[in-house]
């Protein structure tokens, strides 16, 4: 007959090499005494990153193993939030221990963790974790809502101002991020259109939608939101960096997003300060309302940054300020006026926008964008 104390034992040794695990996994330390990985495995998995499809064990409210995809992890509890495949199930929070990856995950060898003489590894691809400030989004803080993307602190382990092949490592982490941001935009975008097939069944055969439906559709928008959010920020990283790149290749640098946008606030502001001043010393009347000023100035703006696009050939990356811009004003405007600034100015722009991004897939040389694949 074996002793409880033997089984006590072994769950006390158990849990304290998933500790050492999770100490490697957050790298808050970058090396530790040899003592440390006794009884330690060779190589130790990478954290799982947001996004992942996972098979995670459940004991309540049902018991078994469940599909699902990881939104959000909980460092502090050694937690994963986990939204079900299944429905019913909704978002858990799972121990990590009893969360699997479907497909094969990185690994990092025990031994480049050894304080004495053992080189770093190249790659550490650890997710992030939401308590880092380097995650702006406004879900950053709540797991439910959070959008799921990688956050600038992934691959710490390297020096950010080394080359490879040729390229800065800066630029490559830019690179990769951004790739992972448009992975996890895809899968949501493609659960929105599953979500919106089957609002459509249902408004076709007269069901209404449950709250939980509501709920589920919400929440996707909102961290569709949070993602758009952080793939625009990432997009002009590497933009940036590639003005680096350009001039070594004998190319013409285009103008970034923000830039075009600071320019044409500049001169909205120079515009209206001067008509304000003609129309003053005519004794014209003049507001001295700031806020009326505030959105004469943003309106003057995207005038210009819509002639400026319209003179150039911007392509569509650099369109995007005037998303930023036409933001700027919504969030500026009282709940009365969205309505007719909706009808009057963002319905124009939008047409505006696609004449630009048509005219750009259509230039010489150009390959049109690729179908849509069909659902099957």
């Amino acid at each position: 007959m074996i002793a409880q104390s033997f089984f006590t034992e072994e769950r006390n040794v158990l849990e304290m090499l998933r500790q050492k695990v999770r100490y490697m996994q957050s790298q808050q330390r970058r090396s530790y005494d040899r003592s440390f990985f006794k009884n330690m495995p060779d190589e130790v998995p990478v954290q799982l990153s947001i996004g992942t499809r996972v098979t995670a064990r459940l004991r309540h409210p049902q018991d078994g193993l469940f599909t699902g995809v990881i939104q959000a992890l909980d460092g502090a509890n050694a937690q994963y939030r986990v939204s079900f495949d299944k429905p019913g199930l909704e978002t858990q929070s799972v121990p990590d221990y009893e969360v699997r990856a479907i497909e094969p995950v990185d690994t990092v060898p025990t031994a480049s963790f050894a304080r004495a003489g053992s080189a770093r590894p190249s790659l550490f691809n650890t997710p992030p974790r939401f308590s880092l400030p380097e995650l702006r989004s406004p879900l950053a803080n709540d797991p439910l809502m959070s959008a799921g993307t990688p956050a600038k602190s992934e691959l710490r382990l390297l020096d950010q101002t080394g080359v490879v092949n040729g390229y800065s490592i800066k630029f490559l982490l830019h690179v990769v991020r951004l790739n992972k941001i448009l992975l996890v935009k895809r899968e949501r975008v493609s659960r929105l259109e599953s979500m919106n097939s089957e609002a459509e069944r249902a408004q076709l055969y007269g069901q209404p939608l449950t709250d939980e439906f509501q709920r589920r559709y919400a929440q996707l928008v909102l961290q569709l939101e949070g993602i758009n959010s952080q793939l625009r920020e990432t997009t002009t990283d590497v933009q940036q960096c590639c003005q680096q790149l350009m001039p070594e290749n004998g190319l013409v640098p285009a103008v970034l997003p923000t830039h075009m946008k600071t320019l044409c606030d500049e001169e909205a502001g120079r515009q209206v300060s001067a008509a304000l001043t003609g129309r003053s010393q005519r004794a014209q009347p003049v507001t001295s309302d700031s806020d009326v000023l505030q959105l004469i100035t943003r309106l003057t703006s995207l005038l210009l940054q819509v002639k400026n696009f319209a003179d150039a050939e911007m392509n569509p990356f650099e369109l995007s300020s005037l998303e930023e811009t036409m933001r700027e004003i919504r969030e500026s405007l009282r709940p009365e006026h969205l309505a007719d600034f909706q009808d009057q100015v963002q319905v124009h722009l939008q047409h505006v926008q696609t004449g630009l991004t048509q005219r750009w897939n259509s230039r010489p040389g150009r390959r049109p964008p690729a179908p849509s694949p069909g659902r099957h």
